[in-house]
């Protein structure tokens, strides 16, 4: 199913943020993900937890509104 496609898609994703903290695009793709599979909650508490990382970014914060039901597309 798609979901667990999105399962193992987080998984990968997870290790690759642990292994790789400070690369932006593999933290971002990981909250996609979370997003894409129903975690709205965990997408953005995650977006939250790596937003200290990259201070003022705009791709962060167009998400966390996204995310938070703000409107917009990713």
């Amino acid at each position: 199913t798609s979901l667990k496609r999105y399962d193992e898609a987080a998984a990968v994703y997870e290790r690759l943020v642990r292994f790789y903290p400070a690369e932006k695009h593999f933290a971002l793709n990981l909250a996609k993900i979370y997003y894409m599979r129903g975690d709205r909650i965990q997408a953005v508490d995650f977006l939250k937890k790596i937003s200290p990382v990259f201070p003022r970014d705009k791709e962060i914060d167009k998400l966390l509104r996204v995310f938070q039901g703000g409107g917009g597309n990713f």
